[in-house]
């Protein structure tokens, strides 16, 4: 069976807890790999690990980890290859970023990386090689600050206002009254 492929290394550097990090590669390829920001940014300690329910004994390890209010999924897969899909339920409701290392098609040594949008109640799947692996961060998404409530010539106006009143206000010493505006 062929070895392990560098997305299982990678990925496994977020599955295993150790007090330090040893790998077994050129400093050049480490330094240029796509993968780098993982390594990087590895957690010294976390705040929540579970199993995830798609693991199986001998053929799969899916854990998800959080620290402070980012998530990551780390995947080692067995022998076979494999679609690997798990739910996202487990997340906070909302939208996430999902940045993923995953091992290119057909290439055991290069890890790409993508990014994509889901929702706590939808899935994730990615294609796993024989000894492949990903590794997925979870990012809440930021709410939408609207832009769509002024049309952008009654915002400069608007804004223009703003500044009048304030200038009026200081030179009178009036006070003027003030009307708070809601994007909710």
């Amino acid at each position: 069976s062929p070895s392990i492929t560098f997305a299982h290394q990678l990925a496994s550097i977020y599955m295993f807890t150790s007090p330090m990090l040893i790998f077994a590669a050129d400093m050049e390829d480490m330094l240029n790999c796509p993968g780098r920001k993982f390594i990087e940014e590895v957690p010294v300690t976390w705040d929540e690990t579970f199993v995830l329910p798609e693991s199986e004994i001998g053929q799969l390890a899916a854990l998800a980890r959080r620290k402070g209010d980012v998530w990551y999924i780390s995947v080692l897969n067995g022998e076979k290859a494999r679609q690997f899909s798990c739910s996202l339920d487990f997340l906070p409701k909302g939208k996430y970023t999902l940045e993923v290392a995953y091992d290119a098609p057909g290439n055991r040594k290069k890890i790409e990386i993508k990014t994509i949008t889901r929702r706590q109640n939808q899935t994730f799947e990615q294609e796993l090689l024989s000894g492949g692996g990903c590794l997925i961060k979870l990012e809440k998404k930021s709410p939408a600050v609207r832009t769509d409530i002024f049309p952008q010539a009654t915002r400069k106006n608007f804004t223009r206002k703003i500044a009048e009143m304030t200038y009026v206000s200081t030179e009178t010493s009036l006070p003027l009254p003030v009307q708070s505006l809601s994007t909710e």
